[in-house]
């Protein structure tokens, strides 16, 4: 049975592996993750048919099986799909497939040992790292270029999207300090590597200067700030506070990339409301995108237009109300609570948003600080990003989420056995 025991382990973490990996190379290999979760899939079945074989596990499992509503509801909005906009319908099939696969996976593989979770959080960490060491040597490499180049919104080269990676790096930044205060390293010498590497992502964050991952960023630290404050951890809560005062203070000014961006994004912002200027500047392309969606909603606001009508649906709102935008320049929609409203209406609006935000509420999970950031992190994405639309935003996302949600289930489980010995020892 150890022996069984200690082969499921190993095939288990080889798969987390490959889907970690798999994160930093979609635009390259965008199968590799894929594999690791089919893989996963396939094993996490054969452990069904073979030792569960009870589809109420599902019904234990809450905080996991909501997520298949949000997938049902999916399906049941891609029926709308036009003839002619049936090949966009299964492209958004094949990249939703997650949210049946991975609840169906982390419900019925039992909790993994602490340390495989942990492992997992270090690799994805380590990857972080050294991908951001690299993309710091080229900026330092051609530095007078990228200075002159975030003026003209353009940014360092990183291994994916630069806004689903500045999220990465968040996450990455708040795992380091999670794995610090959870003891993850027992040797001296890692233990400094690991706050050497803390230090130099919160850097880094603030050299790729990416909007969504520096709100994301403060975001979660805002989050540090209120369970210090709450846990009557006055003066952890004031010094943190005050680090971050710093940090954006000496950020701003020692940063010319920063510093760049931040001028950029005024110009942009002041010229956002110009019809021209929406051919050129960032804001105002995405303002005009969400405007395009909203009016979707407006004209659909029961049913949406269908998950796979949605963007024939768009090109036809730029064409009707935003002509003036030329074909280059027209963003899909860029808030993924807007796209989920235009996509399958205000009922699937409403389904998604109970589903989701469910486990993290369910059993208090709220209390678990990793899944909080996670969820805070996705959350802030959504409101600047289709987040889920894409491989990268989706894989990361929805991943994390039930990797910390089995992490939760994990803990769980160690509670009821610490209860259940002090019962009968009592």
């Amino acid at each position: 049975m150890d022996s069984q025991n200690q082969y499921y382990l190993i095939f288990v973490r080889i798969c987390l592996f490959v889907i970690i990996i798999g994160m930093f190379t979609m635009d390259s290999f965008h199968i590799l993750a894929n594999q690791g979760i089919l893989a996963l899939t396939g094993f996490a079945l054969l452990y069904f048919l073979l030792n569960i074989r009870n589809f109420s596990v599902f019904l234990v499992e809450k905080r996991f099986s909501v997520f298949i509503l949000i997938f049902i509801t999916f399906i049941i909005s891609l029926l709308k799909t036009n003839p002619e906009n049936q090949k966009y319908a299964a492209l958004q099939f094949e990249l939703h497939y997650q949210f049946l696969a991975l609840p169906f996976l982390f419900a019925v593989l039992p909790p993994f040992p602490k340390k495989l979770y942990y492992d997992t959080f270090f690799l994805f960490l380590l990857i972080v790292f050294v991908c951001s060491v690299g993309s710091t040597a080229i900026y330092f490499q051609n530095k007078e270029y990228f200075d002159w180049a975030y003026g003209k919104s353009h940014l360092i080269p990183t291994p994916i999207n630069h806004v689903r990676y500045s999220l990465m790096v968040t996450f990455a930044i708040f795992v380091s300090f999670y794995l610090l205060v959870k003891n993850y390293f027992n040797d001296l010498f890692f233990k400094f590597l690991n706050i050497a590497i803390l230090i130099f992502l919160i850097f880094y964050q603030h050299l790729l200067a990416v909007r969504s991952g520096l709100v994301a960023f403060y975001a979660v630290l805002l989050l540090i700030i209120f369970y210090s404050i709450t846990s009557k951890n006055f003066k952890n809560g004031i010094l943190v506070f005050l680090g971050a005062i710093a940090l954006i203070t000496i950020s701003f000014f020692s940063l010319d990339t920063l510093r760049n961006k931040w001028g950029y994004t005024m110009y942009d912002w002041n010229l956002s409301d110009i019809k021209d200027k929406a051919n050129h500047y960032s804001i105002g392309k995405r303002l005009v995108s969400q405007q395009v969606t909203f009016e979707l909603f407006r004209d659909h606001p029961i049913f949406g237009v269908g998950e796979g009508n949605l963007e024939a649906e768009v090109r036809k709102g730029y064409e009707k109300n935003f002509s003036y935008v030329e074909p280059a320049n027209r963003l899909s929609p860029h808030n993924q609570y807007l796209r989920t409203l235009a996509a399958t209406g205000i009922l699937g609006f409403i389904i998604f948003m109970c589903c989701f935000y469910f486990p993290l509420f369910s059993g208090k999970n709220y209390k678990s600080k990793i899944l909080l950031s996670i969820y805070i992190i996705t959350s802030v994405s959504f409101l600047f990003e289709d987040t889920l639309e894409t491989k990268a935003g989706l894989t990361f996302t929805f991943f994390f989420i039930m990797f910390c949600l089995h992490y939760t289930k994990a803990i769980r489980s160690d509670r009821d056995l610490i209860h259940d010995l002090e019962k009968r020892q009592s």
